[in-house]
């Protein structure tokens, strides 16, 4: 049995760190021990997965560094942890792992490294263009050695050109079993629960409200919609970030723009839902997106190639738009309740079942841990 390290920066929920508890959950235990080392202490602002590793049955250790100490004194410590623990593998999540384990202190372990974003967008997006490209050209810069990892067709595309090798794909996916579609029965319970009016159309747009999620364009397009003034539809809006107080002021006196906030757990959300929104500018390849089609949502998505990528295992689809185009999404809102919602909703958890399961991904990355490290790209 091979004993896999996964190091990230803490079990703050988000898409990357679904991911790594996706390939757990479905992980073969017979042949790899899973073992969680994270850089930094779970902050108390933050909501986090760490329960949900622990119901896993993995073991979790923390440094408990900070971002300053991590990369003074994290390389010694990991490389301590590792020879203490008979680690084989290294899978690492993120700017902070990938820039401390490196070198040849890590020489004699299979390193993977997964990328799931366009790191030139998303970088400069949270951090301005100059030193998000700076950050950037240092993670790729990291990478040398490493099995590389990209999310998706565009994410390797984007960032081939600057290493010397391709990357290796394996889309997010989502877990099947937990994301599933919901009884009419199962809806209207979930509706009531939430406040939510059981008659109405529900629209639900997830994810942290910033400039690259772009919620200002998907709540302006509601608004506008005739389902929305007719009071026919309600958009649900989960998710917290710098433009939230923005976002807010839009929608003062308008009862049909809800806001959850973030929330541990989306799934009773979309199981009160009928479309998922993502008016994102820039993704790897969006595991919010796959939860909503694995629960039957229909979805409406900017025209970007990862959108594409994930639409692309429908026969034909016609409801994609341009990045910030208010007024195409707001036409493609009022015309796809039209459509046959029954079989829609039936291709969206195929593509998820046929396609971007967790059950596939995990064993894509399983194939990895077994490579042996000469043999690295």
């Amino acid at each position: 049995m091979k004993n896999v390290l996964y190091i990230v920066s803490t079990l703050q929920r988000s898409g990357p760190i679904n991911i790594v508890y996706n390939i757990i959950e479905e992980i073969d235990r017979t042949k790899f021990a899973p073992i969680l080392l994270c850089l930094s202490p779970e902050s108390k602002n933050k909501i986090s997965a760490l329960n949900e590793f622990r119901d896993l049955n993995v073991e979790i250790h923390s440094l408990g560094l900070t971002r300053l100490k991590g990369f003074l004194l994290g390389r010694a410590k990991i490389s301590r942890f590792c020879k203490k623990m008979n680690i084989q593998i290294i899978h690492l999540v993120g700017l902070r792992a990938d820039l401390i384990v490196q070198g040849k202190k890590f020489s004699d372990y299979v390193l993977i490294s997964s990328i799931f974003s366009n790191l030139f967008d998303d970088y400069s997006m949270t951090s301005g263009h100059l030193k998000g490209r700076i950050m950037a050209h240092l993670h790729l810069m990291s990478l040398t050695g490493k099995i590389k990892v990209a999310c998706s067709d565009y994410v390797q595309e984007v960032l081939r050109k600057w290493v010397n090798s391709d990357f290796i794909i394996i889309r997010n996916s989502v877990s099947y079993k937990k994301f599933s579609i919901p009884s009419n029965e199962e809806k209207i319970q979930n509706r009531k629960l939430l406040g939510i009016d059981t008659h109405k159309k529900v629209f639900i747009f997830v994810g942290v409200l910033i400039k690259r999620k772009d919620p200002l364009t998907t709540i302006e397009a509601f608004l506008e919609s005739k389902v929305c003034k007719t009071g026919a539809a309600v958009l649900i809006v989960i998710g917290d970030g710098p433009l939230k107080k923005i976002c807010e002021e839009i929608c003062i006196n308008k009862n049909s723009v809800l806001f959850m906030g973030n929330t541990a757990e989306t799934l009773s959300y979309l199981h009160a839902a009928d479309y998922y929104i993502a008016s994102s500018r820039s993704e790897g390849l969006p595991t919010s997106v796959v939860e909503a089609l694995s629960c039957g949502l229909i979805p409406i998505l900017t025209k970007i190639q990862p959108h594409i990528e994930i639409t692309n295992n429908f026969k034909k689809w016609n409801y994609l738009f341009e990045i910030g185009d208010n007024k195409k999404l707001t036409e493609l809102i009022d015309n796809i309740i039209s459509e046959d919602y029954s079989f829609l909703s039936l291709q969206s958890r195929l593509i998820v079942e046929s396609a971007l399961n967790s059950k596939i991904m995990s064993n894509q990355y399983q194939a990895l841990y077994s490579i042996k490290q000469s043999n690295i790209l």
